[in-house]
Parts: structure tokens; C-alpha cells; sequence
């Protein structure tokens, strides 16, 4: 989860919310900006439970309407979880349409 106020706390804008399956270090660096300078990251027990945690957190912050995110979190690839807060994902893309 990526912010630009100087201390996260509960209150700070999040602005983009992902995961990495591979290189986290390469995500955030690919994602961080001059204006988003701090992030927060918080360790899964599987791909999963990341994905699941992903979607989560993707609602809860406001989605595309609030969020730089321009689409729903992606599913991993070779996988077809569903997202538990919408459910709702496109049979050609991995994607959910909200």
C-alpha cells in the first residue's frame, strides 16, 4: 500500500494498494513516485490469502474511484480465484468489472 503523507497512520491516503508474487522489491519500485514516498506491507501465508488480502484492502480503500489502481487487483496467473468482496470476474480477462 503505497501513501504520500510523511507517518502512515490509520488516517493516511492510500493511494495504491497491490502485491507482488515474485520481486516485491521490483513492484514497489516500479509503483513508487516523487509523490509517494512511504508504503506498508504486511506478510501472507500463501498467494492466496495475498490475492484475497489484495481485493480486500482494494474495496475498502475506495477502489479505482479513490485509489491510482486503475483496475481490480489480477488474479495470479494460472489461477482462477475469485475475488471475496465482489465476485464478479470477467471469463476473458482477469479482471472483475465493478
Amino acid at each position: 500500500m503505497l501513501s504520500d503523507t510523511p507517518k502512515m497512520t490509520e488516517h493516511s491516503l492510500r493511494e495504491y494498494v497491490g502485491r507482488s508474487d515474485t520481486d516485491l522489491n521490483g513492484e514497489l519500485k516500479s509503483k513508487l513516485s516523487d509523490r509517494q514516498k512511504k508504503f506498508k506491507y504486511s506478510y501472507a501465508t500463501s498467494p492466496k490469502v495475498a490475492f484475497e488480502k489484495e481485493c480486500r484492502n482494494y474495496h475498502d480503500f475506495g477502489e479505482s474511484a479513490k485509489l491510482d489502481n486503475k483496475y481490480h487487483p489480477a488474479y495470479p496467473h494460472g489461477t482462477n480465484w475469485k475475488c471475496p468482496a465482489c465476485n464478479i470476474f470477467d471469463n476473458s480477462a482477469s479482471y472483475c468489472i465493478v
